[in-house]
């Protein structure tokens, strides 16, 4: 379950007398919902505030109780109550920073930390979170449409192959940008980069590695409820990951001229995530777990 200790305000954080537990957080079965997720969306250049300041103002009212405003009904865990909210990434991440800044890691940052731990070891060059004003760190304002550009990140640099993507677009000097940085608003990244990632976890060499890609894969399976947030073709919700199904997929794929012939079928297991205000879906096909035949 979630301490208290380092939880918002130290409160116990539980709907309908069930504790929630940091599986629920990352499956999206907590109950928790994007209710008042929106109101703290901004555009740069406007600046927004810190995510410890946020995650306390979603979770605790004036009174220092509980909020149960952003709670859905139901009991945590089930797999009726599937609801992809970001309000889980968020507070998942305001509890990772406390527990670094309580052991004194990565200088209590979890920005550093994911550098530090995942981005340079997996070699995510093109990969970096934008600050609180919307712009790319050292730079003011945000690169756009720039194939030369290369920024000195200290240890993340951004080279070319993120320039000359697609993904340019998304950098204009215009974007929706939220103090909860780690909740799909503040990332930016690559295919290329989201495939290192895919292969440093589901292909490690590590006994580590292999334990994180184990854990992330256990799945729950999704079933209709209310107001339930369910990407088109998703099956079930793994820890960090989506499941879709192969024809849906497949299909999608052919309609956009992303392919020309697919041969996915419902039976191919798809893992991923899709990025709905992208409207883009990266899929890893898992045919072998074997990384000494590539």
């Amino acid at each position: 379950t979630t301490p208290a200790a380092h939880a918002p305000a130290g409160l116990v954080l539980q709907n309908n007398n069930q504790r929630i537990t940091y599986k629920q957080l990352l499956t999206h079965t907590s109950t928790i919902t994007d209710a008042l997720f929106g109101a703290s969306i901004a555009t740069s250049p406007n600046t927004v505030g810190s995510l410890t300041n946020f995650v306390d103002s979603y979770f605790v009212t004036t009174g220092g109780q509980l909020n149960t405003a952003v709670f859905a009904s139901g009991e945590p865990g089930n797999a009726n109550v599937y609801a992809h909210a970001r309000a889980n990434t968020a507070l998942m991440a305001y509890i990772l920073e406390r527990v670094l800044q309580s052991r004194d890691i990565s200088g209590g940052s979890l920005q550093r930390y994911i550098t530090d731990n995942i981005l340079i070891p997996f070699g995510m060059s093109s990969t970096f979170f934008l600050q609180t004003d919307g712009s790319a760190p050292g730079v003011t304002p945000p690169p756009f449409y720039s194939s030369t550009l290369t920024l000195d990140l200290t240890s993340a640099a951004v080279y070319t192959d993120y320039f000359t993507s697609c993904m340019a677009d998304s950098l204009s000097s215009a974007r929706q940008i939220h103090p909860a940085w780690p909740a799909d608003f503040m990332g930016v990244t690559t295919v290329t980069d989201v495939a290192r990632l895919a292969r440093g976890i589901f292909m490690a060499t590590t006994p580590e590695r292999q334990a994180i890609g184990l854990f992330m894969q256990e799945r729950v399976l999704l079933t209709s409820s209310p107001g339930a947030v369910v990407r088109q073709g998703q099956v079930a919700q793994g820890l960090g990951l989506m499941y879709f199904n192969g024809d849906n997929v497949c299909s999608s794929s052919v309609a956009t001229a992303v392919i020309n012939a697919c041969p996915v079928t419902n039976l191919t297991t798809v893992v991923g995530h899709v990025s709905a205000r992208g409207a883009s879906l990266v899929g890893f096909l898992c045919v072998n777990n074997d990384p000494s035949v590539g």
